[in-house]
């Protein structure tokens, strides 16, 4: 292609968004240019699984402009920031929200969440961003220490003294090389949890990578050389066998690619399969896809081309004047149907694309990919509810990358023929599996959907292309109703536990299947609600309090179509001991200390004789008396200096930590708490184990 043409290319994507130029090869379309601002200031682009583009790029021409965030998202491109200083390297997670530092003096983490921009970050010193998963968490660096942010507070999962790379998965589970000062290197494993160190050696270990089931690999120095290294859940192996090997980088299943040279060779690109290493070509800078397809950088005697195994074939993806860089790789898995809006019939399981030339001109025979998304706006009545559905469709655009230098300097990605209109179905429970068609042959790419409450619907959308070609997008169920929540935890916790430790239970009831829950607790000397368990699928933890202290829980439940129940609000006091807050003893002086007792804190103490006393003063809203129920003796109650009541701590079985009195305030005060023994004849002995004291 000529300079001229691709002059004019540059100029007409500000019109039509995407335009196809003649570049060919095997499975894939011709290459568009998404963004050109005839400047040479775009770098870095990162693509999600969905095809959309975030990059750093230059706001204009002029040269004094600062470099700001962009993204590409299917169907425009949108400026996410807009300030008087750097914007730096972009990270972009399969909701398409995007992540990025920038800053004055110091740099600082801003997300952009598909609404709108906000800083995550207000630091001492600088911060970088070290990735975002698909559930929203934010891994942050700052002072050789890694951080999460889940929204609403960060919490610090590394504490070594220095850091040499850290890596992300789209479960927020991350992996970093880091040691202590005069120490080497060791690969660290965070799940979600807990930190994992998965190295013990003398190797120095750097720039570990993650799959999104755990799995990683890392370059280290081992016996001269530089070697790959995968941990596949369970063990370590070593991958290699040669001189300087680095930049390895894995798929989700556990397919590794890396660049090696032996010695003044060029440098190679190998292949791990799982059982093989094979050598698929010469170059640098290796990406990997799901589908073991591997992208790689390599000159082609003038300049940097990018370069594609697709698992049999090696081919050159570009073929220009200038260095093509920075190329970032999704799934190029896409699954479409041969079917037009009426047909009985359809064909499945369709992947890959291609290209046919026709004289001067190209016809795009890809079957274009459709999606959809909906979003619930309000509620419409009291049987219906309104939603916002939207759809589009690819026209797939698998790859991304960047180019410097030459007329067509900028971002490039696959592009296609274009759409051409979308045709909306919809069934539901009482359809019988019959289509019904929402919106026919329409431009548009979203509206309102009412339905009616409590009812299951599922949507696709069939999108037609300019040169005729029909792909259908996978389905969408959707419901408004939410899961029902159900919430577990202890009035007190020694109901449950002889220590400060009790478990917290939760489950939900959905339809659609439990997708995540999300947990969070406050103490009552805490000014807000901490998260406790992000996202996870666990139905159950054990939480460890302190003594004295009032814990509040809540569990999110968000189901598979997104939909989000929240259960109510469950308390747990966790007491203090029986000598603490005593003011006056007469009296039970008998007492047990024992690790192996089922008293709580493994302590109580006890009277057998007739009017042993035993005197509190507290401040709370509550009062909870632990006592033993058993061969136990009956006492009088005496609540700021009145008589309140007498209990009886008789019982047929044996049952320690038992709540025998509990009396509540309107409002927090101080008060006291006075037991007298009555020593009933036969069974004259009645425990004092703790008093659970709510605030």
């Amino acid at each position: 292609m000529d300079r001229t043409l691709l002059r004019s290319i540059a100029l007409a994507v500000t019109i039509v968004f995407v335009v196809t130029a003649s570049l060919m090869w095997p499975s894939f379309s011709s290459a568009s240019i998404i963004y050109d601002d005839g400047y040479e200031h775009e770098y870095v682009p990162q693509i999600n699984r969905n095809g959309s583009v975030a990059w750093m790029g230059a706001e204009s021409t002029q040269s004094g402009d600062y470099i700001e965030i962009f993204l590409y998202d299917g169907l425009e491109t949108i400026q996410l920031s807009d300030n008087d200083y750097l914007d730096r390297r972009p990270k972009i997670n399969d909701r398409g929200w995007v992540a990025w530092t920038g800053g004055l003096d110091k740099n600082e983490v801003f997300l952009y969440n598909g609404q709108q921009t906000v800083q995550l970050t207000d630091s001492t010193s600088p911060s970088g961003l070290a990735g975002i998963s698909n559930n929203g968490l934010v891994l942050v660096g700052r002072s050789n220490k890694l951080f999460m942010y889940d929204g609403d507070k960060e919490t610090q999962i590394s504490f070594n003294d220095y850091m040499q790379g850290s890596d992300m998965n789209d479960r927020g589970w991350v992996t970093w090389s880091a040691g202590t000062w005069g120490a080497q290197p060791e690969i660290y494993l965070y799940d979600g949890n807990e930190v994992k160190r998965l190295t013990y050696n003398d190797h120095v270990e750097w720039v570990p990578k993650i799959n999104n089931n755990g799995w990683v690999t890392w370059s280290a120095y081992s016996g001269g050389s530089d070697q790959i290294f995968l941990y596949n859940g369970t063990e370590t192996v070593m991958l290699s066998n040669g001189w300087r090997r680095s930049g390895p980088k894995i798929n989700d299943t556990g397919w590794v690619t890396w660049s090696g040279e032996d010695h003044g060779q060029d440098e190679k690109i190998y292949l791990y399969d799982g059982t093989d290493t094979v050598e698929i070509g010469s170059g640098f800078g290796a990406m990997i896809n799901d589908r073991g397809w591997v992208t790689w950088l390599a000159s082609d005697g003038n300049d940097l081309e990018i370069f594609l195994y697709d698992g049999s074939d090696t081919v050159q993806l570009t073929d220009n004047d200038y260095d093509d860089v920075s190329q970032q790789f999704n799934n190029l898995s896409w699954y479409g149907y041969d079917f037009k809006p009426g047909a009985s019939a359809a064909r499945s399981n369709y992947s890959g694309s291609s290209v046919k030339q026709y004289g001067d001109g190209w016809e795009d025979v890809e079957e274009p990919l459709g999606r959809l998304a909906a979003r619930f706006k309000s509620s419409e009545g009291p049987n219906n509810f309104r939603t916002s559905i939207s759809w589009f469709a690819n026209d797939p655009s698998p790859m991304t990358w960047q180019t410097r230098g030459g007329d067509s300097s900028g971002l490039h990605r696959t592009g296609h023929s274009g759409i051409k209109s979308y045709t909306v179905q919809y069934d539901r429970p009482d359809s019988r599996g019959t289509w019904r068609t929402w919106k026919r042959d329409t431009r548009s790419t979203k509206d309102d959907f009412v339905g009616r409450d409590g009812l299951v619907y599922r949507f696709r959308v069939i999108a037609q292309d300019n040169a005729g070609n029909y792909g259908t997008s996978k389905i969408l169920r959707l419901e408004n109703k939410p899961p029902k929540v159900t919430l577990i935890t202890p009035h007190v916790s020694t109901k449950t536990s002889k220590t400060q430790t009790f478990k917290v239970k939760w489950s939900a009831v959905d339809a659609s299947g439990i997708d995540a829950y999300f947990v969070k607790v406050k103490a009552d000397n805490w000014k807000s609600w901490r998260n406790w368990k992000f996202a996870t699928k666990a139905t159950s933890a054990y939480f460890k309090g302190k003594r004295g202290r009032t814990y509040k829980f809540r569990v999110w439940a968000k189901d598979s179509l997104k939909n989000e129940g929240v259960s109510k609000i469950k308390k747990t006091i966790v007491p203090v001991n029986e000598g603490a807050n005593r003011i006056h003893r007469d009296g039970f002086y008998g007492g047990i200390r024992n690790s192996r007792s089922p008293y709580y804190l493994q302590t109580v103490k006890f009277s057998k004789r007739r009017g042993d006393t035993m005197t509190y003063r507290f401040r709370g809203k509550s009062l909870g008396l632990i006592s033993t129920r058993g061969n136990r003796s009956k006492a009088k109650i005496y609540i700021d200096g009145r008589f309140a009541k007498t209990v009886d701590a008789y019982s047929s079985t044996f049952k320690p930590r038992r709540l025998i009195f509990e009396r509540s305030w309107a409002k927090s005060g101080l008060h006291t708490i006075k037991v007298i023994n009555s020593a009933t004849p036969g069974r004259p002995r009645f425990d004092v184990d703790g008093l659970a004291v709510g605030r």
